[in-house]
């Protein structure tokens, strides 16, 4: 039986919300604060509106999660770098070190951002692109080659013409 998601992620939903409308987390969140009044995030650098750093983890038990806010055991995130990270990005760390304006995301496998491969790594890049395009042209131009000759067979199959 495979879960339901829409449920889960309603129910994930859910119990953010009460998270966040109880007194204990707007107490921790105000703690929190008080631990970074520069609001400068942790990630990236950037200076403005700061929310604590957590893993899904931290929201399956409400007391332990406003706990670690309230001992500022979690990053100081700005919300692109949370909301990135929810999503499994990165800040480019070369970005960050150079005081980019714009700081690109990355997977968490990846080491920087396309933007900062050296010559030779943008070279390779660009040639695994290449072949990948090549090679997604071979699949449709087979898949397109049996299409046609499905429907060749299905005409012949209609019209009372028996192939062999």
């Amino acid at each position: 039986m495979t879960p339901d998601l829409n449920h889960s992620i309603a129910i994930h939903r859910q119990k953010l919300r009460e998270i966040w409308q109880s007194p204990e987390w707007k107490e921790a969140n105000t703690i929190f604060h008080g631990f970074h009044p520069d609001n400068k995030c942790e990630r990236c650098g950037r200076t403005g509106k700061i929310v604590p750093g957590h893993t899904s983890e931290d929201y399956q038990d409400m007391p332990s999660y406003v706990q670690k806010v309230r001992e500022n055991r979690c990053e100081a995130l700005c919300p692109t770098c949370n909301w990135k990270e929810s999503k499994g990005k990165k800040p480019c760390p070369e970005c960050v070190k150079q005081g980019k304006e714009r700081i690109r995301y990355i997977g968490q496998d990846h080491i920087t951002c396309f933007d900062c491969l050296p010559p030779e790594g943008k070279a390779a890049h660009e040639k695994r692109k290449v072949e990948f395009s090549k090679f997604m042209r071979e699949m449709r131009d087979k898949d397109n080659a049996n299409r046609r000759a499905a429907y060749q067979e299905r005409k012949i199959m209609k019209k009372g013409v028996s192939i062999g």
